[in-house]
């Protein structure tokens, strides 16, 4: 699937990444739509980007935030989700949200990715 966003759009591996990370942390598996929610408040999203809709009527958001999610399937990070539509991470998704997470809070010009 090749996607093309419009440049003021976070690139899918950062969203792939903040995604990981915020299943690491919920509480319990998160619908999509708390997924398009969280992600958006992440990246400081505006009005237009999260109203911003595709050729066919898609939020583009939520296509990209979809994306991403499937990624993490596609690397074996998340199981198929049970019950439909909860998102969640399995064992080794954990661990990389983990070694992400501890990116994000590295100082600067360190790096173990």
């Amino acid at each position: 699937m090749k996607m093309m966003l419009a440049a003021d759009f976070p690139d899918l591996s950062a969203v792939q990444e903040r995604l990981a990370v915020a299943l690491l942390h919920a509480p319990r598996p998160l619908s999509p739509r708390d997924g398009y929610d969280r992600l958006a408040d992440d990246f400081d999203l505006t009005r237009d980007q999260l109203r911003r809709e595709n050729e066919a009527g898609e939020k583009v958001w939520h296509i990209l935030v979809r994306a991403a999610y499937k990624s993490l399937k596609d690397l074996k990070y998340a199981p198929p989700p049970p019950p439909f539509g909860k998102w969640r991470l399995n064992e080794a998704g954990r661990a990389y949200a983990e070694k992400v997470e501890k990116h994000f809070s590295a100082p600067a010009g360190s790096s173990d990715l």
